[in-house]
């Protein structure tokens, strides 16, 4: 056995299956029950290398790392009955280790005689049955030198240890030792709420993902409490760590090194007194345990359990959560519980009968109730809501374009029948925007008026606006073609758009309103889409829109043609260098009904078009007046717009396509505003209007209303403040102290007596808001639960398969499961409005009991896969897929012995709210306007900055903290049907280097490339692409929906515009890149941490809005990318070293790395 083995899975430790991970170890450790302090001190040394190693650590760790006074069984529950043992023996007492050895010992008897020099022995006797290794010493203190030369892997020499030969390990280990490092970072003071976190004792080295503990405990007796205590403390505090400095321990007539943190323990107190204490000093940068020792170790239990619980999820509701939260650099954060502890006080004095909460801080009201309430006596607290109120608002009405549109047609009938040859009939063509059934009332009542009034016979033909080419075709050409016969093929052409000035429309402008008549064509007449063309005819006096078929010698059967109505209007007004934009306009064509000659035409604005107009004109300014120069992102809550009117809104025959006035004015309203603020920002010098605020377009489809419209302008709060009603009626308010009152607060001392806590503080900036402090700490310290997130109130149950889940739906499902997920479920984060958001995290746990388990170790043994849904909140299925995956893993666990998933299900809680709300009249729009948070900031950016108020951009940097994934996947959506915006060049919108007017696939990928990648991380990289992508072919569901929607995306798209509808293919379906250098200061992972992160990506299904079989399809297609990238994972070879530092002071790092990236 090489030295190297001792501390491996072949050594002290066992695995399962080969895995990297050690499981547990496989004996415990003999020690004697009589010991002195430096047999003590050697148990420390050990368990704090044990604990280094072990991602579960069971607890309480003396009783399950070692065994008094014998050689322990097996006691590794987990471990195969065929695994060979490895025993420690630890001790320096002779008799005591003959009784252990027996025989075994007379190889040691040289050595012990040896009066010429002190050693520390180690001995290795291999057996049949494993391993013993004896851990002695000349002297008790060389024993302790023994334990610490192995632990430190501090040996004279290294070698073959082979039956009957020992290794002698000196008092200071030999070889070259190097400076301690200079650019270790430790805080100025220290404070109990993060003294285990790297804030406090734990240290980063740059360039490495874990922290190095660097403590000396104070072990200067052998008592069984102190002893057991320090042992808590060493394991414990070691697994926290990625490195540890050795030696771990100083006892008697050793001092630790100046710079190091040390820990002590005082048991000179009065069983009485039923008191324990923590006492901080900073001038000493030293931790001291007060208690009777009879309470010792239960209060060391107590101090770890809570300590190294992380203080950045939501899942607890602890003094030191609290603390941290009032120090917290996130406003939304410190203001909720800086308020909550001032009415906590003034509760408690019974001062408060009802707080009222102004609406943004209202929620999460769980935290108002755990904040403000008594759960010791059962006193909770009566709150309500102050809903805010619109800064500025405006309304607008209009009688419409069918008024304008009946003015016109009776001004010249007037006309016509005033002339010399009056006509008898007319046919009547009329473009609108207004529904069908309206049209036809409006035409009915007006037939009758012109017949009563002039006689005439009227026949009126209605067109839809909207898509008024598809519509032309369906009315008028598929009827008739259908009746033809020997069609072999069919041509679909327009006019290709090239204007003699810049507009922002594309070249296929006019044949972009006939899709998706090749499809509907094909199924009507049963021809393939191979049978049906596209063309876009040059010549500038060519029809707008025209359909031709041929027969099969390629002779033209019949064609018809169409001219619609379109008119150049400015993209921006004022901004002619923008270009302009082909907007739809309504109109009506008079047709002598004899001759069916054209007697009269005229466009007219849709009622859409005459919003806008005040949109643009009127409502815009006005709202860049209120804002003003207000600093800062955002620069308003939001921008709440109802709209409502009579309009087309109809499924089409083909697929999720649909004709809908109102769903392209959202698109308009929400895009055109936020390119509109960019572009005020430019002019002003301020880019923060970039992220101006919610834009918040709600449509109201009313058949036969007058087109109508309200604005309200809502501000972004800047002060944050609640009030109360005391008993008297009477109002009050609390106001949050001033921020650097607690800028440098710090707990430097905690007393526990009779199960009520007391804090002292330094650099509290009040003497009364240290008091109050102390007494909302120890509120929370006396019943320290969990925060009761409020069970949400569902009105259906519904199916992670085919239906659209928001938080509630998320919530619940989880709630139903907890306790059947391996891993945990936490709220991490709450939202901007307040919703909580949830942190999936699956990991293979130690076995059944109660253990210490870290997540930062279990990143360390296995790679973890990071998988965050619903970014974007419209896009709806991946939060099904999240689910899907967190189901499979609950029953099929066997995945997490190789990889930890980390799946945050609903990452845009704020905006699955908004989708949900704007889907309740819409259900099948895209509805972008909820695809960013509630402020409508594309929360992504906010990632990683100091102070953010948003939840959803603190996620993140949380799970980079907790897990450093990997692989990060975020996945996105691409609308499941056309995306029209008639206002912004019909396309989608201008200021997106791609077009996203049709879907393009069931599901593609995009991969962040490193611009700057090692040669390893760029065959790991091109091994997932390939691998994933053939994965995507191998599924013949999904490899079908990709070659369909890519060869339509080809014809409709690439054919004719190669810049807008870029293709990128592997293994058959798309995967673009987007080369991404190395950024420190990104938000992408990738390029923050380019080192570590092996791959970075999306994925995009076409989701954007869908249910049921659709919905399933696209959750499918995620479920496959998760399970691809999962299954490529295992397969990685997996090598984690230790590492060693020498340092001149006598400290030894040893510290575990993982090779990175896979």
């Amino acid at each position: 056995m090489r030295t190297s083995t001792i501390w491996s899975n072949d050594g002290i430790f066992f695995s399962l299956n080969d895995n990297a991970s050690p499981k547990g170890i496989r004996n415990r450790m003999t020690v004697p029950s009589q010991r002195s302090s430096w047999e003590s001190a050697a148990m420390v040394e050990l368990a704090g290398r044990i604990g280094l190693h072990l991602p579960d650590l069971p607890l309480p760790v003396y009783e399950n790392l070692f065994a008094e006074d014998r050689l322990d069984s097996h006691s590794a529950g987990e471990m195969p009955a065929d695994q060979r043992h490895f025993h420690l023996v630890l001790g320096h007492e002779w008799n005591w280790l003959t009784d252990i050895l027996g025989d075994r010992i007379h190889a040691l008897e040289p050595y012990r005689q040896n009066e010429q020099q002190e050693n520390g022995i180690l001995q290795v006797i291999p057996e049949e049955e494993g391993t013993i290794l004896v851990v002695t010493g000349t002297s008790p203190l060389m024993t302790l030198h023994a334990a610490r030369a192995l632990v430190a892997e501090s040996f004279d020499y290294k070698s073959l240890l082979q039956n009957g030969h020992v290794l002698l390990a000196a008092k200071q280990g030999s070889g070259p030792r190097e400076a301690r490092p200079e650019n270790r970072r430790q805080p100025s003071f220290y404070s109990l709420h993060n003294l285990f976190t790297t804030e406090g004792i734990y240290q980063r080295k740059e360039g490495e993902l874990l922290p190095t503990l660097d403590v000396s405990l104070s072990v200067n007796r052998a008592a069984q409490e102190e002893t057991v205590a320090f042992i808590e403390l060493g394991a414990r505090l070691a697994q926290a760590a990625g490195a540890v400095c050795f030696p771990l321990t100083h006892t008697l007539g050793e001092t630790a090194a100046s710079e190091r943190f040390v820990v002590e323990i005082d048991t000179a107190v009065e069983e009485k007194e039923n008191q324990q204490k923590l006492q901080l000093s900073n001038q000493k940068r030293s931790l001291k345990l007060i208690s009777h020792s009879d309470h010792l170790v239960a209060f060391t239990r107590d101090i770890l359990d809570e300590g190294l619980e992380p203080l950045d999820s939501w899942k607890k509701d602890t003094w030191r959560h609290r603390f941290s939260q009032l120090k917290s650099s996130s406003p939304d954060v410190a203001i909720r519980a800086q308020l909550g502890m001032q009415a906590f006080t003034l509760h408690q004095a019974d001062e408060i009968q009802t707080l009222h909460v102004p609406e943004h801080l209202f929620s999460p009201v769980e935290l108002w109730q755990t904040y403000v309430g008594d759960r010791e006596k059962d006193r909770s607290v009566s709150l309500q809501m102050e809903k805010e109120e619109p800064i500025w608002a405006a309304e607008w009405k209009d009688a419409g374009e069918l008024e304008e549109i009946q003015a016109y047609l009776l001004g010249q009938i007037e006309k016509l029948q005033a002339g010399i040859n009056p006509v008898g009939s007319l046919e009547l063509e009329v473009t609108t925007t207004c529904s069908e059934p309206t049209f036809h009332e409006w035409s009915q009542q007006l037939q009758s008026k012109i017949h009563e009034q002039w006689g005439l016979l009227l026949r009126f033909v209605y067109r839809d606006a909207n898509k008024s080419g598809l519509n032309w075709a369906m009315q008028e050409v598929l009827p008739h073609i259908q009746e033809l016969a020997g069609i072999d093929r069919v041509e679909l052409r327009a006019r290709a758009f090239q204007p003699g000035e810049k507009h922002l429309d594309l070249v296929h402008r006019f044949l972009q309103e006939l899709y998706p008549l090749d499809s509907i064509l094909a199924n009507a007449l049963d021809l393939s889409l191979e049978q049906i063309s596209l063309k876009l005819m040059e010549d500038a006096a060519a029809p707008m829109f025209s359909v031709a078929a041929f027969d099969q010698s390629g002779r033209e059967i019949e064609a018809w043609r169409w001219e619609g109505w379109v008119e150049s209007l400015p993209y921006m007004p004022g901004q002619p260098k923008k270009g302009n934009v082909m907007i739809p306009f309504a109109g009506i064509r008079i047709y002598e009904g004899a001759t069916g000659n054209e007697i009269a035409s005229k466009s007219f604005p849709t009622n859409p078009y005459r919003f806008w107009k005040w949109y643009q004109d009127s409502v815009l300014p006005q709202v860049l007046e209120q804002v003003g120069s207000n600093p800062g992102v955002p620069k308003f809550s939001r921008l709440e717009c109802h709209v409502g009117m009579d309009a087309v809104e109809k499924k089409l025959p083909h697929l999720e396509e649909n004709s809908s006035v109102l769903e392209a004015l959202h698109e308009d309203i929400y895009f055109y505003t936020l390119h509109a603020m960019h572009d005020h920002g430019k002019r002003v010098g301020d880019p923060e209007w970039d992220a101006p605020g919610g834009i918040l377009p709600f449509m109201h489809v009313e058949s036969g209303a007058k087109p109508w419209a309200s604005v309200a302008l809502y501000a972004f709060p800047s002060e944050h403040w609640v009030w109360y009603t005391n008993h008297e009626q009477q109002r009050e308010v609390i106001h949050p102290p001033a921020p650097e009152l607690f800028a440098e607060a710090r707990i430097t001392e905690q007393t526990s007596a009779d199960g009520r806590l007391a804090f002292s503080f330094e650099g509290v900036g009040e003497p009364r808001l240290e008091k109050e402090c102390g007494e909302w700490l120890a509120a929370a310290a006396c019943s320290a639960q969990p925060i009761l997130q409020n069970a949400p109130n569902l009105q259906e149950k519904k199916s992670i398969w085919e239906d659209v889940f928001v938080n509630e739906d998320v919530q619940g499902w989880l709630d139903e499961r907890v306790g059947h997920i391996p891993g945990s479920v936490t709220p991490i984060d709450f939202s901007l409005n307040g919703s909580w958001i949830w942190l999936v995290e699956l990991f293979a746990q130690g076995k059944a009991g109660k253990s210490s388990s870290r997540l930062e170790k279990h990143g360390l043994y296995k790679p973890t896969f990071f998988i965050n849904a619903r970014h974007h909140a419209n896009e709806v299925s991946s939060t099904n897929a999240a689910l899907q995956m967190i189901e499979k893993l609950s029953v099929e666990p066997a995945l997490l012995e190789s990889v930890n998933l980390v799946i945050v299900p609903l990452e845009n809680v704020d905006g699955a709210a908004l989708h949900a709300e704007m889907a309740k009249e819409s259900p099948c729009w895209k509805l972008h306007a909820a695809r960013y948070n509630a402020c409508g900031l594309e929360f992504a950016k906010y990632r990683f900055q100091e102070g953010v108020s948003f939840g959803e951009s603190r996620v993140y940097p949380k799970v980079w903290e907790r897990w450093a994934p990997d692989i990060v996947l975020d996945d996105h959506g691409i609308p499941s049907h056309e995306w029209i915006q008639p206002f912004s060049g019909y396309n989608s919108p201008p200021r997106f280097p791609v077009s996203y007017w049709i879907p393009s696939a069931r599901m593609y990928t995009i991969w962040r490339e490193l611009t700057e990648a090692t040669h390893e991380q760029r065959i790991a990289y091109e091994s997932l692409r390939s691998y994933l992508t053939k994965r995507l072919d191998e599924d013949q569901e999904i490899a079908a929906d990709n070659k369909s929607w890519l060869q339509t995306y080809r014809r409709w798209g690439n054919d004719f515009d190669k810049v807008h509808f870029p293709i990128e293919l592997s293994n058959g379906s798309i995967a673009y890149t987007r080369d991404s250098p190395i950024n420190r200061s990104s938000h992408d992972l990738i390029e923050r941490f380019p080192e570590w992160v092996t791959a970075d990506l999306m994925t995009e299904v076409n989701d954007e809005t869908v249910y049921g079989k659709e919905l399933a399809a696209c959750r499918h297609a995620h479920h496959v990318v998760h399970q691809a990238i999962a299954d490529w994972m295992k397969d990685r070879p997996i090598e984690v070293r230790v590492c060693q530092e020498k340092w001149a002071d006598g400290v030894t790092r040893i510290g575990l790395q993982r090779t990175r990236p896979l």
